[in-house]
């Protein structure tokens, strides 16, 4: 177990309720998080003054509401197979919600079903941390 999960286990108390609303238990949202949490921003979804769209046994949406409507912060939090049951069933609730700092799938998908529009703002970058060294002249100038 690496520090991060051990980080993320410590705030969570078995029964504790979700901050925001929602149907999950915070323990409940974190085990989705440790499963599907791939986006950069998945583990911001449990700042302080989120509220959450939960789909039982599908994951969820975290969202605030700000500036007049929904504002939904990363990706949703689910298998990829279920994003589009989960952004489907979302948007029938809020028909007109704004996505923030969500992957680039998930602006085609919601440009697919809805013909909202993405502008990319910043860019994320991975890096294979096993592979990735600092060695080399090219990486001089970082050392």
């Amino acid at each position: 177990m690496n520090e991060a999960e051990l980080i993320i286990d410590d705030i969570c108390q078995e029964g504790e309720e979700a901050h925001g609303g929602g149907v999950f238990t915070l323990t409940e949202r974190i085990s989705y998080l440790k499963q599907y949490g791939r986006h950069s921003m998945s583990f911001s979804a449990l700042q302080a003054d989120m509220s959450y769209f939960d789909l039982e046994g599908v994951g969820y949406i975290a969202y605030r509401k700000q500036w007049g409507t929904v504002v939904c912060l990363g990706d949703p939090v689910c298998a990829i197979d279920k994003r589009e049951e989960l952004i489907d069933a979302f948007m029938a609730v809020y028909r007109n919600p704004v996505f923030i700092q969500v992957s680039r799938a998930i602006a085609n998908l919601v440009h697919e079903k809805t013909g909202f529009y993405a502008t990319q703002f910043g860019k994320e970058s991975l890096i294979d941390l096993q592979k990735w060294s600092l060695s080399g002249k090219k990486k001089q100038v970082i050392r």
